[in-house]
């Protein structure tokens, strides 16, 4: 096998880790808000508050912008803010009982995902 090869075999390797990895759990986590028993609803909740303060406090003070998972190059500084407010809005919207509105930015937040990725990586 070639460089070539290999290289392209590692792009797409990583491009199905992405797609199942981390959207195909951002579209799990839209079905438990969704249909979700109560109690994993609000634990999703505080997940999603921690992730939005922490996807802020990461871009507010420049931390971590080297390497992220899988020790790839980190193409997504850039949304951390978005990131974090779509994430603080779900947790909002999830302790408000709005759980399909929270499903939407969840959603949301995948597409967006989903299109740099394709943009920036592909």
């Amino acid at each position: 096998m070639n460089r070539q090869n290999i290289k392209n075999n590692k792009k797409y390797s990583i491009f199905f880790l992405f797609l199942f990895g981390c959207i195909g759990s951002r579209i799990l986590f839209s079905l438990m808000v969704a249909r979700g028993p109560v109690f994993i609803v609000k634990v999703l909740g505080i997940l999603y508050a921690i992730l939005g303060v922490g996807s802020i406090v990461i871009k507010v003070f420049g931390l971590r912008k080297d390497k992220g998972a899988f020790q790839n190059k980190i193409w997504w500084d850039d949304l951390r803010y978005i990131h974090g407010i779509l994430y603080i809005t779900t947790s909002y919207l999830i302790w408000n009982q709005k759980r399909y509105a929270a499903c939407g930015v969840i959603l949301l937040d995948a597409s967006i995902s989903l299109g740099r990725y394709i943009q920036k990586r592909l």
